[in-house]
């Protein structure tokens, strides 16, 4: 639940940052650059998993109607494990190589500053490891030895969707900041994202 209101605050702010910076400076955007080529990080929370993770994401974007319209592709690869409080050694991982198509609007684009709302297809190769059988021994100072451990894994391949929010920092020349917050949906898994990417414009 904290992972849900985190990730609709994170899409409803950059509404209210609108009102103030179109109170203040006058919209004229000036695109002079098609294409934006990002790399960042995230922090992830996927359910039923229920746990977090790290996603590492490469992004290339090309920007159409001076900057109106924007069409992404994304790669990412997200790794989450969960450690047993209880039984030493017990985990079960769940990793996924995703690809994301991206279509995107940008309400707000005034000088230095944009902000977009978007939505997509995806596509995730997932493989997770859970702990199947657990043995070890404790010694007379508390601490496990000989721990062994066989888990069960699966593989499968699966087509989603999702909506992104992100706000973009144009801080120095070609370079940029993003701060991206998102939801996909795969089969009954969904997986929220915030994170931090840093881009050139070219």
């Amino acid at each position: 639940m904290r992972c849900l209101t985190f990730t609709i605050l994170l899409l409803v702010l950059p509404g209210a940052f609108y009102n103030e910076v179109h109170a203040q400076v006058e919209r004229k955007p000036v695109l002079s650059y098609r294409n934006t080529f990002r790399a960042g990080i995230y922090r992830v929370a996927i359910e039923p998993a229920n746990g977090w993770g790290s996603m590492l994401q490469n992004q290339y974007s090309h920007h159409f109607l001076n900057g109106r319209l924007t069409a992404s592709g994304a790669l990412s690869y997200i790794i989450l494990v969960n450690f047993s409080d209880t039984k030493p050694g017990e985990h079960n991982s769940f990793t996924r190589i995703m690809g994301d198509v991206t279509g995107a609007v940008t309400p707000v684009l005034i000088k230095r500053h944009a902000w977009r709302l978007g939505g997509g297809a995806s596509f995730w190769r997932r493989t997770d490891a859970s702990a199947r059988y657990i043995y070890y021994e404790t010694n007379p100072d508390g601490t496990y030895s000989n721990v062994k451990m066989a888990s069960d894994r699966q593989k499968a391949n699966e087509f989603g969707f999702h909506f992104m929010s992100e706000y973009e920092y144009n801080f120095y020349r070609h370079w940029t900041a993003t701060g991206r917050a998102g939801l996909h949906n795969f089969r009954g898994w969904f997986m929220w994202s915030t994170g931090i990417l840093i881009g050139y414009k070219f």
